[in-house]
């Protein structure tokens, strides 16, 4: 087995790779993705004053983007109109203002914003054409990190990778084409030396929200633009899915809307896990919990 970590869209990665390849072509392989998510960092992160995101925020008119920016917002779209227009890549700017900005200054303001409708301002034109009708703050946080996963995975597949672990700060995708699964821990949110259950993977992705790693004041990162503030009634949320942009980015939904919203429209398995620590799961999350 061969291996390679790095820290990029704020998160830490972790690749594995089974395969029985040489150290030239292990290499090449890494050098493939760090060059591509140093790239997508660098032009889509709302921390970076040279990124593309932060070149539109509080801009106007029409712009020229690249094949997967538009990929990213019309996904956007479709679970913006799924969860009740609660999860939106508009939410920057409810995230600067409780504290959560490029300075990481960490201090709320006085007054926190409303978010724009998303319908109303922006419009994808095509697959290299936007038009920003209204100034926003986009962030792709909500997205990110099960969109890098799921490309690194097709990149994997391109070199002929038969089996492979990308984590992704927890949002994991296992492939292997023999009978073998991995188990996946979940951890506790209030502790993380300990997990609540133990479940097993295999050519699927699992994915883990969590408000317990990015907390400041009162809040944490998963906001409900409706509330100005996170859901305190859940802690921890898990999804099963074919693959990894669907998984996470349903368990950050979970937060906000029911799982019914989106079961006609994706296939995935989930668990919701409350403050009393009482567990929600659909039927085919087939966990093992801990008392």
């Amino acid at each position: 087995m061969k291996k390679f970590e790095f820290d990029s869209i704020g998160s830490h990665f972790e690749i594995s790779i089974y395969d029985n390849i040489d150290d030239v072509f292990f290499e090449q392989i890494k050098s493939d993705i760090l060059a591509w998510i140093n790239d997508f960092d660098n032009k889509y992160s709302r921390f970076k004053d040279s990124s593309v995101v932060s070149f539109l925020n509080n801009k106007i008119g029409v712009f020229s983007v690249r094949d997967d920016f538009s990929e990213i917002m019309t996904w956007y779209f479709k679970l913006y109109k799924l969860s009740n227009h609660k999860f939106t890549p508009l939410i920057g700017s409810m995230l600067d203002d409780l504290g959560y900005d490029k300075n990481y200054t960490l201090i709320p303001k006085d007054k926190i914003n409303n978010i724009s409708d998303l319908y109303e301002s922006i419009k994808i034109l095509d697959k290299n054409k936007i038009e920003i009708i209204k100034p926003v703050n986009l962030d792709f946080g909500g997205v990110g990190k099960g969109y890098c996963v799921d490309v690194i995975k097709s990149k994997l597949e391109k070199y002929n990778i038969k089996k492979f672990i990308v984590n992704g700060a927890g949002d994991i995708f296992y492939k292997t084409n023999d009978t073998e699964s991995i188990i996946s821990g979940l951890e506790n949110p209030n502790n993380f030396s300990q997990i609540i259950g133990t479940i097993n993977i295999k050519n699927q992705s699992i994915c883990a929200s969590s408000g317990s790693r990015r907390k400041w004041d009162k809040y944490h990162h998963i906001i409900d633009p409706d509330l100005k503030k996170q859901n305190d009634e859940i802690v921890a949320t898990w999804v099963i899915a074919e693959n990894t942009l669907i998984a996470d980015t349903i368990a950050t939904c979970l937060f906000m809307c029911s799982p019914e919203n989106f079961q006609n429209d994706f296939k995935f398995e989930y668990c919701i896990l409350n403050k009393d620590m009482k567990i929600k799961k659909s039927n085919g999350f087939d966990a093992k919990f801990y008392q």
